[in-house]
């Protein structure tokens, strides 16, 4: 008994030492959660400084590891002390969305979201929208790039179907392309 009284009573501290014992923000302050580099957040907290020159708002962007992101948005999630705004996978934003941690952004945000969606990738776009709720916006709009050797690929395809085309003319040949 005295062992279940321990591991409680030790969960119960990691619960409050992650969420900061529920300690609350200034109100003209945003919190963001990066799941990236320390460089990444520095680079975002240095391009806020022009947002709060004009609102007096602070945007403080936190580095957190992809090792330990999921849980620390979840502990955060229970305490009831998430951040204001948050990167992570694509697929958690609905996980989140659906315990009620992540409001619909098309219900808050209706036309925005749509001409967001319009310029986004479909498969990407698939992965923040769950039950006609959107529970995300993609941050990283990934572009993809093609190098192709012009000896080989005379002219670059500009469709998916036409790359599709080229890679069945390569496989005939015994080629291939290599995706990164």
């Amino acid at each position: 008994m005295r062992k279940l009284h321990c591991f409680f009573v030790a969960i119960l501290i990691s619960i409050l030492v992650v969420t900061g014992c529920g300690q609350k923000k200034p109100k003209d302050e945003i919190v963001m959660w990066l799941v990236g580099s320390e460089a990444q957040a520095q680079s975002i907290n240095e391009l806020t400084l022009e947002f709060k020159a004009e609102t007096g708002i602070t945007v403080r962007c936190e580095a957190i590891s992809w090792g330990e992101a999921r849980s620390k948005y979840l502990t955060s999630i229970a305490g009831g002390v998430p951040p204001d705004i948050g990167t992570m996978g694509l697929t958690w934003g609905v996980e989140f969305g659906e315990l009620g941690a992540m409001v619909d952004l098309r219900e808050v945000f209706g036309s925005e979201v749509v001409d967001i969606k319009e310029q986004t990738f479909p498969g990407m776009w698939s992965s923040v929208e769950y039950r006609g709720r959107v529970y995300g916006i993609p941050f990283d709009m990934t572009f993809h790039i093609l190098y192709y050797r012009n000896d080989i690929i005379k002219k670059p395809p500009e469709t998916w179907d036409e790359l599709a085309g080229i890679l069945s003319d390569l496989k005939k040949q015994d080629k291939g392309m290599i995706f990164d």
